[in-house]
């Protein structure tokens, strides 16, 4: 079954380009503009105010930090879209649009979760245990370890040569070859780490979501009571 969408013929030389790739690339800018506005607000809120730089800030500030180098590396998406790639450099382009991407979707999600715990810890426990925890030298620390963490993640596979990558000259698109056990294997072990950091994530603000509507409910109690005895 034919998949290919219709394409757009442009005379220059002979190449032809699919229709869908300026609908691809077009999705990226506008994304990539949204992204570089939005955090460098973030980034520069922060360093502009005193007040915002609190210790769940230094996290927020990590995850804008974060995003925003994500923005830049989709450049790489929009470049392998729109520009005919040299095959000699094709494989080191898609590694490295790879390995960056990862890089930073690894960053991302485990800052969110360093976010969600800090804010788990600052409302269930009390202000002592939080001031403990979260020394600036444990949020560096926590912040290095997030970036260290994220690093191996991505470029191991690709210097033990585990992922494939394929440039299709046709489409301008890079994939991951799929026909690999090893493949399956890398992609198997990684999973149990992102549910891990989903799970975490949605526990941390279940809690904390808990936590509030008990206090609501203490809260809404004792007005009662105080209102009957007032009668």
């Amino acid at each position: 079954m034919n998949l290919s969408p219709n394409r757009l013929n442009i005379s220059e030389g002979n190449e032809t380009i699919a229709w869908f790739s300026y609908f691809y690339a077009s999705l990226f800018a506008v994304a990539i503009i949204v992204a570089l506005v939005g955090n460098a607000l973030v980034i520069s809120s922060f360093i502009l105010s005193k007040k915002l730089r609190t210790k769940t800030n230094y996290f927020v500030l990590n995850l804008a930090v974060a995003d925003l180098f994500t923005a830049v590396v989709m450049v790489f998406f929009i470049y392998t879209t729109l520009v005919k790639v040299d095959p000699t450099h094709a494989s080191n382009v898609c590694i490295t649009q790879f390995m960056t991407a990862r890089f930073f979707t690894s960053y991302s999600l485990q800052t969110l979760a360093l976010i969600a715990i800090n804010r788990w810890v600052l409302t269930t426990r009390s202000a002592n245990t939080y001031k403990k925890i979260y020394r600036r030298r444990h949020i560096a620390i926590m912040i290095l370890f997030s970036f260290a963490f994220s690093l191996g993640v991505s470029i191991t596979p690709v210097l033990r040569g585990y992922f494939k990558y394929s440039f299709n000259e046709r489409f301008h698109f890079c994939s991951i070859i799929r026909n690999s056990e090893v493949n399956f294997m890398v992609r198997l072990s990684l999973l149990p780490y992102f549910i891990l950091m989903v799970v975490t994530i949605l526990c941390c603000y279940g809690s904390i979501f808990k936590q509030y509507r008990s206090s609501q409910m203490k809260v809404g109690t004792t007005s009662t009571g105080v209102w009957t005895l007032s009668r």
